[in-house]
């Protein structure tokens, strides 16, 4: 079998085992992905699984999308029959279907973060609380899904005031989206669960078909995508996990690192494979990582080896300041040009808040540069209302989308005229959209009333077309009929931009319609709702990369800068805890690990945090890094 070739003696075995569970401990740039695609490959051409019976999950829509690419090329167009999703993914595709069990329309539409804080603004608004603080309680709210506790069991749970407070608003905020047809990002997972533990039909039917599950990145599970696994694993117990527990960085996340590390009592009789090869990095960085992590007590036992070169020591400068850190990083990226493209190098750092002196330097030195995690395309103000005017002709229920367009572009839709629209809504039990078909018979007369019935009737003209249309084509007669893309001019710079935003939307959706052929809004809405930065990160742009490590994991680059390796920036601040600094060392790992050939360390002796000098000390990290594998550089 060809796709056997080439695997190490490790790879090899965790690819032709496909019966039980099964652990596999990959260190950074191991083959990871090879080993889960092959084993795939291995699945379907050996071992005669059918391919839909096969479900293979990790965290993003590009490694998603890279493991089906791989498949399909090993074993043919065959391979595309499984599930190769994210959790989210395969949980809309579960939901579309069974989501009518909990009271939702199978035609929900997926609330967005921005519309998230949007809907609770008004939640903590009209209960007399603080509508500064709804990050809080949208962090709150998030807490309680990943714990899989509904609002009345969070409520029952609650010992202080604050925990009482919050579950009072997920109360309020839940019935809201239920009541409208939208589900948050959160939902996905939790509904899942809530579906397969009270619905065991539905239950049945997935255990029986998955009969061999994957999941990667095990070590960034959290709690809920722990207990849908377990649900869906406990027919068959073909469960291979693949991770490593020493770049579990998400804790902020709600990841639960005890996942990876508990395995083995959750299936005493797995098997546990190794991959412990690098293909990525040199002997020298490799070393580095290795001392480092082992500084930490809640670890697997693994020790990544390479047979690459020994390569060059790290290289690590002091600077006076962070403006002299960011002149020295570019300073090294223009010696290295003639050997090295832009888009070869990477700059890392641990907060986004370090990126400003780095792009200052870079813009003054004409070196082209990304931001990965900065302003989203998806998040500008014309993309957004895009995106409502769109989910409104799925989901006429959609308050939150209707109240983010019925003014846009101005129409004389005041908070009166809403007001009016919301009292005669409530008191008659109907939903907005459908209120301003009768807007008239509501008390709103005259030019308003006039302009939000002709709204109304535009928006159902175009939901009867929406079915036989390509989403390019509905998208541009929502932007014309609407009136939307007249009210911006070419004559205005920022106008200018938002039209080139929203003839890029509208390429997107032609592209997407090219795949997928007409009439498929709601797969294009799900997409889009799905799409991480690193998604939209454009392959061979020459560009030097800046991201945060969190942002970087999963990536290489021949050329890597950590910028900031300070006490109190990293590792950060509130990493006070013994749990706290090893994640903060987990994360310093990944960082180190993203490079394959020249790694650089750089920290500042003074920098400034919130308008303020403040003096720095270098990072107990440095102190972990051989004295042979770092060379210190005088700041020139």
């Amino acid at each position: 079998m060809s796709y056997l070739s080439g695997l190490n003696a490790a790879q090899k075995e965790a690819v032709q085992t496909v019966s039980g569970p099964m652990m596999v401990i990959a260190g950074a740039g191991s083959g990871k992905t090879r080993v889960i695609t092959h084993r795939l490959a291995h699945l379907i051409d050996a071992a005669n699984v059918a391919p839909d019976h096969i479900l293979s999950v990790t965290f993003t829509n590009k490694a998603a999308k890279e493991m089906r690419s791989r498949a399909a090329k090993l074993v043919g167009k065959t391979a595309e029959a499984a599930w190769i999703n994210t959790f989210h993914s395969a949980c809309v595709r579960i939901l579309r279907e069974h989501i009518h069990h909990l009271g939702y329309p199978n035609e929900f539409t997926i609330i967005d973060d921005n519309d998230q804080r949007a809907l609770l603004r008004e939640i903590l608004a009209g209960t007399n609380r603080d509508s500064s603080e709804v990050d809080s309680y949208l962090w709150a709210i998030s807490r309680f899904k990943n714990r899989l506790m509904t609002p009345d069991e969070a409520l029952a749970a609650a010992t202080i005031h604050s925990e009482h407070d919050h579950a009072q608003v997920y109360v309020i905020y839940a019935r809201r989206l239920h009541s409208i047809g939208v589900v948050d990002f959160d939902d996905l997972l939790f509904l899942s669960v809530r579906l397969f533990q009270h619905h065991p039909e539905c239950l049945t039917r997935y255990q029986e078909q998955f009969s061999h599950i994957m999941v990667d990145e095990y070590q960034d599970t959290n709690h809920a995508q722990y207990v849908l696994i377990r649900l869906l694993a406990a027919k068959h117990r073909n469960l291979c996990v693949v991770g490593d527990d020493g770049q579990s960085i998400y804790g902020f996340r709600m990841a639960d690192i005890t996942n990876i590390l508990n395995f083995q009592k959750d299936y005493p009789d797995a098997r546990v494979i190794k991959l412990e090869q690098n293909y990525r990095s040199t002997k020298t960085i490799l070393k580095a990582a290795n001392e480092v992590i082992s500084h930490n007590r809640n670890q697997l036992d693994k020790t990544l080896w390479t047979h690459n070169p020994l390569g060059d020591p790290i290289r690590y400068c002091l600077t006076p300041d962070d403006k002299a850190e960011a002149s020295f990083i570019v300073q090294e990226i223009q010696f290295m040009a003639r050997e090295h493209s832009f888009s070869d190098i990477a700059i890392l750092y641990r907060s986004n808040s370090q990126s400003r002196v780095l792009e200052e330097q870079l813009i003054r030195c004409r070196i082209p540069y990304r931001i990965v995690g900065g302003f989203r395309f998806y998040d500008r103000a014309e993309i957004r209302d895009t995106l409502a005017y769109l989910r409104l002709l799925v989901n006429p229920k959609d308050n939150v989308s209707l109240l983010r367009v019925i003014n846009t572009p101005r129409r004389g839709v005041g908070e009166k005229a809403l007001g009016q629209l919301a009292a005669y809504a409530a008191a008659n039990q109907l939903s907005l959209f459908e209120t301003c078909k009768m807007a008239t018979q509501a008390g709103l007369t005259g030019k308003t009333g006039g302009a939000i019935e002709t709204f109304s009737g535009m928006l159902t003209e175009l939901g009867q077309e929406a079915p036989q249309m390509p989403v390019g084509d509905l998208m541009t007669a929502i932007l014309d009929r609407s009136g939307y893309r007249a009210g911006f001019k070419e004559s205005d710079k920022k106008d200018r931009e938002r039209l080139e935003n929203l003839d890029e939307f509208v390429n997107m959706a032609r592209d997407f319609d090219k795949r997928n052929g007409r009439g498929k809004l709601q797969s294009f809405l799900d997409y889009v709702s799905l799409l991480t930065d690193l998604d939209t990160m454009r392959e061979g742009a020459e560009q030097v990369t800046l991201m945060t490590v969190h942002a970087a994991k999963g990536l290489e680059f021949p050329v890597v800068f950590i910028a900031g390796v300070e006490e109190g920036v990293f590792p950060h601040y509130r990493a006070l805890d013994e749990n706290g600094l090893e994640e903060e060392r987990r994360l310093f790992y990944v960082g180190i690990t993203r490079a394959k050939e020249l790694l650089y360390l750089t920290a500042a002796q003074e920098r400034m945090r919130m308008g303020v000098e403040i003096s720095c000390e270098p990072s107990c990290f440095l102190d972990e890094i051989p004295r042979e594998c770092l060379r210190k550089l005088s700041y020139y």
